[in-house]
């Protein structure tokens, strides 16, 4: 039997391309402070205004931090935590956090730190991120107290607001400023600096909100 030739002029077959991988979105907040862009991530709005209390999904009831106390949309330092955020935009209408449900976030370089803006909601919350090096995967705690109780982990206060927009009692769906302090914690999971970092897989619980991630070189 002949071996198969293959006809004058054809095209030599290339082997199928493998698809790339999603590349890393980082922007230099100060040296050595690079913030993960999580705009394609967001799927969650935390944040109402005075003039529209119901623009949330944040909680099972709808309750949210009021806009007109957080930090302006970009850099945030918050005291005694050692780390820069990108601070999402409060704008009405627009998606602010990311619910956690298994995304995977693409990552790059090597880091000592991940740094993490997230709070939780219906109480605290602990589940576990993977995060993906170059050589293989490891699994690594991700604990965060409810949005309106003192720090159950030791995590520091990244946002405080001295009130939140909760719904009323009496049963009409109204919402109105509610005398209890909430926060967005700052947490900080640390990383193998040896490691090439490739991505974090966040755990299946929409109950833990992240507002901004830095990684730390």
């Amino acid at each position: 039997m002949k071996p198969e030739t293959k006809p004058a002029g054809a095209p030599e077959a290339k082997p199928e391309a493998k698809p790339e991988a999603p590349k890393a979105a980082l922007k230099e907040l100060k040296p050595g402070l690079l913030a993960v862009d999580l705009a394609k991530f967001l799927n969650s709005d935390g944040f109402t205004s005075d003039d529209d209390r119901k623009d949330s999904d944040f909680d099972q009831y709808k309750q949210s931090f009021p806009a007109e106390n957080m930090p302006k949309a970009g850099l945030l330092e918050p005291k005694d935590v050692g780390a820069a955020f990108d601070f999402p935009s409060t704008e009405k209408g627009k998606k602010n956090n990311v619910a956690c449900a298994g995304q995977t976030i693409p990552l790059e370089g090597k880091a000592k730190a991940l740094h993490i803006l997230a709070t939780a909601t219906d109480s605290d919350q602990k589940e576990r991120l993977t995060i993906t090096y170059a050589d293989g995967t490891v699994q690594a705690d991700l604990n965060v107290t409810d949005w309106c109780k003192d720090a159950q982990f030791g995590e520091k206060i990244g946002v405080e607001s001295a009130h939140r927009i909760a719904v009323d009692s009496g049963g009409k769906g109204e919402y109105s400023k509610e005398d209890k302090k909430c926060r967005i914690w700052a947490i900080t999971i640390p990383l193998d600096a040896n490691r090439e970092l490739k991505s974090i897989k966040l755990p299946f619980c929409s109950l833990i909100h992240i507002f901004a991630i830095t990684i730390a070189r």
